[in-house]
């Protein structure tokens, strides 16, 4: 099945280099993709930066665990990168996350392990053998209720891709039922690529190992493409169902996107898209895991923290913040702000006041 489209904290780097920015991680990773072999392997606590470090997509990510006492968010992430494929291995935790892939690239979906209860790729239900591909520019919205381990292969070259397997037309999808099912091996060379890129990344980067990689994988996604797509397209009943509800909610984003410190009342804001709010309701409840109006919620609490580790530090700004983004009762805030992050507002402002202050003071000692 095709479907079409319209249109943090610190982390640590395994291996002992020490811990730097989500945006100055990013930047050494594209400086290192010119050698034969890029390999990195990162620990997250912040979903910014998580969804900052991903290769050949743009992604918003949401935190959704709710667990007192517990980290709010970790995730850890290994990307290995040789010629112009990509692939990445991730022990993620609950999240839900809305943008697209790179418009050069097209990406091969699968979890490792099983699947959580109501993981959901673009409204479709996943299971434990199942993979989605998506063509260059498609949009990726996924709800991930837990924790959940995941593998993508990422081939960049869009017209050398299509040599190897009868892909979906660009910006589309195509899930893949049963994919891994057919070839058990496919995920357990994942799976040690995954750990190597972990614990021993100099072996990728030795002697003639990239190319080797580079023709194995090559060789390994168009035998498993070449056999999982045209059972993919058997049916096609659910997939417009799908597309419509995928098309609405990348159409509610981009309005709520424009209107994120107003209030939103589902009627009038279903009106606005020429649908119904049960219509609304259901497209979200599908996509995301949740109504409108907590992703709303959620995405705004998100914003608020990430306006306040960039802040300054007036006393008073956790309090513009809120008031930024529709918060006017200050003390429901927060404690939803505590529920969603394990720390009040203050104490973020304060933890980014302090990382300044560090950054500052080494300024001055060179």
């Amino acid at each position: 099945m095709c479907y079409p489209y319209s249109a943090g904290s610190r982390f640590r780097v395994q291996a002992g280099v020490r811990p730097i920015s989500g945006e100055a991680w990013c930047g050494r990773f594209e400086a290192d993709v010119k050698d034969a072999t890029a390999v990195f392997a990162a620990t997250f606590r912040e979903p910014d930066d998580m969804a900052a470090a991903l290769r050949c997509v743009a992604v918003d990510y949401l935190s959704t665990r709710r667990s007192p006492g517990v980290v709010p968010y970790e995730a850890s992430l290994a990307v290995v990168q040789f010629g112009r494929i990509t692939i990445q291995h991730a022990d993620d935790d609950a999240h839900i996350a809305s943008g697209e892939v790179a418009r050069d690239s097209a990406v091969l979906l699968l979890p490792i392990d099983g699947t959580v209860a109501g993981l959901a790729v673009n409204a479709y239900r996943a299971g434990p053998t199942d993979a989605v591909l998506f063509s260059p520019g498609a949009e990726l919205r996924t709800v991930c209720p837990g924790r959940q381990a995941w593998a993508a292969v990422s081939i960049s070259g869009y017209d050398a891709v299509t040599e190897w397997a009868d892909l979906p037309a660009e910006g589309c999808f195509a899930a893949l039922p049963g994919f891994l099912g057919r070839d058990p091996s496919f995920v357990s060379q994942l799976i040690e690529l995954g750990w190597l890129a972990r614990h021993d990344r100099a072996r990728l980067a030795e002697g003639s190992v990239p190319e080797a990689l580079a023709e194995q994988w090559a060789s390994a996604l168009a035998r498993a493409l070449g056999a999982a797509l045209p059972a993919s397209r058997a049916s096609s009943g659910p997939g417009r169902m799908l597309h419509r509800r995928v098309r609405l909610v990348a159409a509610a984003e981009e309005k709520l996107a424009g209107e994120i410190g107003r209030p939103i009342y589902s009627d009038g804001f279903a009106a606005s898209l020429g649908v119904s709010v049960r219509t609304l309701h259901d497209a979200f409840q599908a996509v995301f895991g949740m109504g409108v109006q907590s992703y709303l919620q959620n995405r705004r609490l998100h914003l608020v923290r990430a306006a306040l580790r960039r802040g300054a530090g007036r006393s008073d700004l956790v309090k513009e913040v809120a008031l930024r983004f529709g918060f006017w009762h200050l003390g429901r805030f927060a404690q939803a702000y505590q529920v969603a992050f394990g720390e009040l507002p203050s104490a973020t402002l304060a933890a980014a006041i302090s990382r300044r202050g560090a950054v500052a003071r080494a300024s001055a000692a060179d």
